[in-house]
């Protein structure tokens, strides 16, 4: 791989392009790509926030962030790269309306209005 092939996938990744759109516009196979950008992390690796210089362990996820501050920080100034997906439909256990939301949220009701409804009536059948 050339200085020149390296160039362009560091400027396309920054661009936000994965290893298989960059692997296309340059003609090289995308496990090429794969490698180089992580060998790339691997030896740049910073906090996203303060720019501080992370060390690494090996076989675990790699840091972004040096601590929790500079992770909160960074979100709460970054908050449209937050990738949130309302994906798990559920049926409200008042109204039967279906309603979409977060999978790890175990929600009932499809607002704060049928929770307590839902709560009156049931005291109201006590």
């Amino acid at each position: 791989m050339t200085n020149q092939e390296k160039e362009q996938i560091k400027k396309l990744r920054l661009q936000g392009n994965g290893y298989g759109k960059i692997a296309q516009v340059l003609s090289i196979p995308k496990s090429t790509v794969s490698s180089f950008c992580k060998k790339m992390i691997n030896q740049t690796s910073q906090c996203l926030e303060c720019n501080k210089k992370l060390k690494q362990s090996k076989g675990h996820r790699q840091k972004k962030f040096c601590c929790d501050k500079c992770r909160m920080n960074y979100w709460k100034s970054h908050k449209d790269e937050i990738n949130r997906k309302l994906d798990h439909s559920v049926k409200c256990y008042h109204c039967d309306k279906e309603f979409l939301t977060y999978k790890s949220l175990k929600r009932k009701y499809c607002s704060q209005e049928c929770f307590i409804k839902s709560r009156v009536e049931n005291r109201a059948n006590e």
